[in-house]
């Protein structure tokens, strides 16, 4: 008698508690994989405390359900807001950027169109961040490798003609950078390889390269590296003297995405290496200022 009493209470406890709770806990389940709030068949036959219990799961779900979706279409938003102010600011710079074309078309000297046209490329190279950015799907990080591509390819067409056999080779793992690193990083590329092209030179035996590379050396460090043959000179030393203003922006650039320079330097080779560490977003220690570019020099030429 007595086991038969404690099955039947069993069955009945099952049947209007139990069962429910689970099927709740299914439920849960489901809403946590598929975002689906189904509910009880029978609700009116359910205990009082198993709809209360259903009752504040099912009002938890809804109210995150609808913060999820305010949540969602917040981020959008931001991300055409974001996208659009990335937008503008490359087409303002474009904008600058045909200004000083014609600017360089109009100037009677080679030495105002020379520097010109390195304004000119420093401009582009930060339109062209603006313009990864809003092109990305995502508009917190660029492409390193990418950009340098763009912008490298640029500089190295407009430096080279047919008469200077110059041997090219280029190397990019995928770097990814925030805007802060981005912009100083690429305008220290950007002057870097100007330089090399400036003051490189011709072999004994005639060979002339330059090598372009961004290393990822590790997961939190990366290296830009850059080397040029020296020695015979295509252009002559009265028309490439330099005025200092190449290793200030360099030392500027390096102290703005905290790497390290180092250069070495032979008779017939060029060597320089920029190590530093793609670092998370912070404007209150990025924010660039003109005595970024007091600091040290380092032996690079320009």
């Amino acid at each position: 008698m007595l086991v038969a009493g404690l099955v039947a209470a069993f069955q009945t406890v099952n049947r209007l508690v139990i069962r429910h709770i689970r099927r709740l806990i299914r439920d849960m389940s489901e809403f946590s994989r598929a975002r689906a709030i189904p509910t009880l068949s029978g609700r009116n036959h359910l205990s009082r405390e198993v709809r209360e219990i259903e009752s504040a799961w099912t009002d938890l779900a809804s109210r995150l359900l609808r913060d999820e979706a305010e949540l969602e279409n917040m981020i959008h938003e931001k991300n055409v807001l974001l996208k659009e102010v990335h937008h503008r600011v490359k087409n303002n710079l474009q904008l600058i950027a045909s200004i000083v074309n014609l600017k360089i078309r109009r100037a009677t000297s080679e030495e105002s169109r020379r520097s010109l046209k390195e304004v000119q490329m420093r401009v582009r190279s930060i339109a062209s961040v603006h313009q990864a950015l809003y092109s990305s799907p995502s508009t917190g990080r660029v492409r390193a490798d990418e950009l340098l591509t763009n912008v490298i390819d640029g500089i190295l067409e407009a430096g080279t003609v047919p008469e200077r056999k110059i041997e090219i080779t280029k190397h990019y793992d995928p770097v990814f950078l925030y805007p802060d690193q981005a912009v100083p990083f690429l305008l220290l590329a950007s002057e870097a390889v100007t330089n090399a092209l400036k003051y490189m030179g011709r072999l004994d035996e005639g060979a002339a390269w330059l090598r372009i590379a961004l290393v990822s050396v590790s997961d939190d460090r990366a290296e830009l590296h850059i080397s040029n043959t020296r020695g015979t000179p295509f252009f002559p030393p009265e028309h490439v003297k330099g005025s200092g203003l190449g290793r200030s922006l360099i030392a500027g650039f390096a102290a703005q995405v905290d790497g390290q320079v180092t250069v070495e330097e032979t008779e017939g080779l060029y060597d320089f290496h920029l190590f530093f560490t793609p670092a998370s977003f912070d404007p209150a220690e990025r924010d660039a200022s003109v005595s970024d570019l007091d600091a040290p020099e380092p032996d690079a030429g320009s």
